[in-house]
């Protein structure tokens, strides 16, 4: 009966929490994925290129050179087969890589012309670090360490859509909190706060999009930058689309007509070309938080132990061992020959 006896990785608990079953298919049996899906290989190449950034200096850089950078990156990531020998399902390699090439340079150019990312200090980044909950032990990588304006942040790099994330969820991460256990005792100290920041964010809208569409309860960082952005109003939309017919009648060859329609009773919207929200969410970080949430870890670490791998159907979705899921279900007897064994 195969059990699970490593490290434990601060992601492991986010995977458990997603679905025991998934968790035991990668980290137990090590079963690779039937394929890598372009999200995860992008977010990797990111993660280097924000990396390299910061280490190399390259905030003034020149599209061109940024283009270059995740180039390399993405190749890396892509082709880097002793890490990772799953196909990535492609439909048309090239056109979807020429656009994911213009849409990172587009957010690492914004990214480097923010003052939090250009005159912070990197104290670690890519940080493996070790540690111990209760009996268990932990290990894992940082994607970031930093300073700025006198206070350490534990930064989490999205690279993805994501919603902007709420405090308390934040505060109650188990992921967070793994990672400033390790931090504390591989480097010796705790961070003032932990903060996720959202790359996406520094991608423009492409369209006229109006706040009523966007969800009001949003974390206090975006809201205090919301309230630094010129938005448009109505009286301001009514004339750009006006403007825009006008013109799409003299030149209906060459201007297409302004097609964007107000759908909701919002009374200002962002603009083409307005990037997203702030980039960084942090909240504040209180040891004691991180400690009370020990006490949770080692219960999942225990299930664990205990082999306690039941499927959660709530996120098939986006699970890389769907097949292998489905043809252990349709065994007289799964795959795992195993009795769940609860209590302690």
């Amino acid at each position: 009966m195969m059990r699970f006896e490593g490290a434990f990785h601060q992601s492991d608990f986010e995977k458990y929490k997603r679905c025991p079953r998934s968790f035991w298919y990668s980290r137990v049996l090590e079963k690779e994925p039937s394929l890598r899906k372009i999200p995860m290989v992008n977010g990797t190449a990111l993660h280097k290129c924000l990396e390299l950034i910061h280490k190399d200096n390259l905030f003034d850089a020149e599209e061109r050179k940024l283009e270059y950078l995740f180039r390399d990156c993405w190749d890396e990531a892509e082709f880097d087969l002793e890490r990772d020998t799953a196909f990535i399902k492609w439909k048309d390699r090239e056109k979807q890589l020429e656009k994911l090439v213009a849409k990172a340079v587009v957010m690492l150019t914004n990214y480097c012309s923010k003052d939090i990312n250009r005159n912070c200090k990197v104290l670690e980044a890519e940080a493996d670090f070790k540690g111990k909950v209760g009996r268990y032990d932990i290990e894992g990588r940082i994607d970031q360490i930093r300073e700025y304006e006198g206070k350490i942040i534990l930064v989490d790099f999205k690279t993805g859509i994501t919603k902007a994330p709420q405090p308390r969820q934040m505060r109650l991460n188990y992921q967070f909190g793994m990672y400033a256990i390790g931090m504390e005792q591989t480097f010796g100290y705790y961070p003032d706060q932990t903060g996720y920041y959202r790359l996406m964010d520094h991608f423009p809208y492409e369209k006229v999009t109006w706040l009523g569409k966007l969800s009001y309860d949003q974390h206090p960082a975006w809201q205090k930058w919301l309230g630094t952005q010129e938005m448009m109003t109505v009286e301001g939309y009514e004339g750009m689309k006006t403007a825009a017919k006008i013109a799409a009648s003299k030149n209906p060859d060459k201007i297409k007509p302004f097609v964007s329609k107000k759908a909701d009773r919002s009374d200002i919207a962002f603009t083409q070309g307005q990037e997203r929200g702030p980039g960084m969410y942090t909240v504040n970080f209180n040891p004691n938080r991180a400690k009370n949430m020990e006490k949770d870890v080692i219960r999942m670490a225990a299930a664990i132990r205990r082999n306690e791998f039941y499927r959660n159907d709530l996120s098939c979705q986006s699970c890389l061992y769907v097949d292998d899921c489905d043809e252990d279900l349709d065994e007289e007897i799964a795959a795992d020959k195993l009795e769940a064994v609860t209590g302690f």
